[in-house]
């Protein structure tokens, strides 16, 4: 599996939101994506975007995510947290590397396809979550059909 945070502008103006990649208040969730089928496996979230960095939401989730000799494949921000994130690719193989990069890609782009994920949420914060779930369910619906 291999992670990915997503971050999701809201309108909320508390400091705890700021996201630092959209430079905006958001929320953060963090995507595990299958490298056998590329759908998504895992999803954990809505994290406030400035209180809670990538590594710690993975840490507080990880004895959950994995089951005995599984491992978790993540950038190398994820470094040092659990010796279960390779974040070397040496460990794993280019072409396992590429793939995966590929399948995150390709799923990121799905979700920011939907408005709801790409503009900024105007109603109540707490009900993102369901939004975002829906879009994913969708995105793994269309995976798993296939090709048109």
């Amino acid at each position: 599996m291999r992670i990915n945070c997503y971050d999701n502008p809201i309108l909320e103006e508390k400091v705890q939101f700021y996201s630092d990649q959209l430079k905006r208040p958001a929320l953060r969730y963090e995507v595990g994506v299958c490298l056998r089928s590329g759908s998504v496996g895992w999803l954990s979230g809505p994290f406030p975007g400035g209180g809670w960095p990538n590594p710690s939401i993975l840490r507080s989730k990880l004895p959950t995510l994995l089951g005995p000799g599984e491992f978790v494949i993540a950038g190398k921000g994820y470094e040092g947290v659990d010796p279960r994130i390779h974040t070397s690719m040496d460990a794993i193989g280019d072409r396992t590397k590429v793939r995966s990069i590929a399948q995150c890609e390709a799923i990121g782009h799905r979700i920011k396809s939907w408005a709801c994920t790409a503009q900024a949420f105007r109603h109540k914060h707490d009900l993102h979550h369901i939004l975002f779930n829906a879009v994913v369910a969708i995105i793994n619906l269309e995976i798993q059909s296939g090709p048109y």
